[in-house]
């Protein structure tokens, strides 16, 4: 009987061996299977810069930090340049402007703003591309003083067409910091905006439009002499060039912003943010997570050391590309360094701006000036909520 039961038991053993070994194959092939999609991920996420790839099918996307002089931009451009898939492009438009057109705060006329026009076109389409085919682009755009203020920036390397090619194409996004004041005189942003829409297959556009309050940008602008007279005391002519600095900047804002509003649901509705530099310096850590999360960028330990103070390893420190521990206590020294007489020059040329992005006026009161208790800007931004 029992010689009888063992052929099937031992039949029954075998499929259930057979069965175990099935199964068991089956799962640790489906181990291997994921060990490899887990390292092939690890490796598309973390792999050095020089090794990303970007596709010739996908529109390459370019971020425009678009702003003023003494707005914070070098501070706020590093949350990119410091991140390893940004090809950041320190203030392009400067060489092009300043010296082959001559002072960026002389109004060009026609024949020559046209001929403006047509060269920041090429320039910038020639920056948005990773092309790097115009002979005169290392010249004007990677003069050797704005070198040391791109992170991706190797000086054992030598600034060749090719290997600013390699270096733009190893990195998925391009971020290029202008200054409103270089941009062709009529409206700016739709400068840009012709720029950004001129070859949709090849690339589009972000901007990060940078503001910061008005009386401390003309204050810095007193303070540095930009105006041509000591800060101390201004002459009628020193007076009269503020004003019309400040009639320049914000008419410059006002216009692009008027723009952005007219054009909102055409173009600029998934292409536009609009940053006020107090509130990104009060609170960086958002400011980053913000933009970084518009943008697609993921957190690196290079930026979060650097929002934490220390400054990124191997560098040539640049000064003002670093959060300084002070930076939130001076964003409103303005208030103590210039009087009321100044600051009412400003807010009569700028009253309607200060209104549209949040800052509010002292009317000419000494007391409101100089009470830091008093916050001098509202939390929203007033411009953002009319957008439809």
């Amino acid at each position: 009987m029992i010689g009888r039961l063992n052929g099937p038991l031992i039949f029954v053993a075998i499929i259930f061996l057979f069965g175990f070994i099935v199964i068991y194959t089956s799962q640790s092939n489906e181990r291997t299977r994921l060990r490899i999609l887990q390292k092939e991920t690890r490796n598309r996420f973390q792999s050095p810069t020089s090794e990303v790839k970007t596709s010739n099918t996908e529109p390459r996307l370019n971020v425009i930090l678009l702003t003023f002089m003494s707005s914070g931009s070098t501070v706020v451009g590093n949350i990119f340049n410091l991140h390893p898939d940004v090809f950041y492009i320190y203030e392009p438009l400067h060489a092009l402007r300043r010296i082959v057109y001559g002072d960026e705060w002389r109004v060009l006329n026609k024949s020559q703003n046209d001929a403006f026009r047509k060269d920041f076109s090429t320039l910038v389409r020639d920056l948005f591309t990773c092309g790097f085919q115009e002979n005169r682009t290392i010249e004007l755009v990677f003069p050797r003083w704005e070198r040391k203020h791109n992170q991706w920036y190797n000086k054992s390397t030598p600034l060749t067409k090719e290997s600013l090619r390699k270096a733009c194409n190893a990195r998925r996004i391009t971020v290029t910091k202008i200054m409103q004041t270089r941009l062709p005189r009529e409206i700016g942003i739709a400068e840009l905006e012709q720029v950004c829409r001129s070859d949709p297959s090849k690339f589009d556009c972000l901007i990060v439009h940078l503001v910061r309050d008005p009386r401390a940008v003309l204050s810095s602008v007193i303070k540095r002499q930009i105006i041509g007279e000591s800060a101390r005391s201004l002459s009628p002519q020193g007076i009269a060039s503020l004003k019309n600095n400040a009639r320049l900047l914000c008419s410059l804002v006002s216009e692009n912003l008027e723009y952005v509003k007219t054009e909102w649901s055409n173009w600029f509705k998934s292409r536009y943010i609009l940053v006020r530099y107090e509130d990104a310096i009060s609170d960086m850590s958002k400011a980053v997570y913000d933009m970084y999360k518009c943008i697609g960028l993921p957190m690196v330990e290079t930026t979060a050391h650097w929002i934490e103070g220390a400054p990124p390893s191997g560098r040539i420190h640049v000064s003002g590309m670093l959060i300084s521990n002070t930076d939130i206590a001076t964003i409103d020294n303005w208030r103590f360094r210039e009087n009321s007489s100044r600051v009412s020059t400003c807010e009569e040329a700028c009253g309607p701006l200060m209104e549209a992005i949040g800052y509010i006026s002292i009317n000419g009161s000494e007391n409101l000036q100089h009470n830091k208790s008093k916050a001098l800007r509202i939390p929203n931004i007033p411009f953002l909520r009319g957008l439809r």
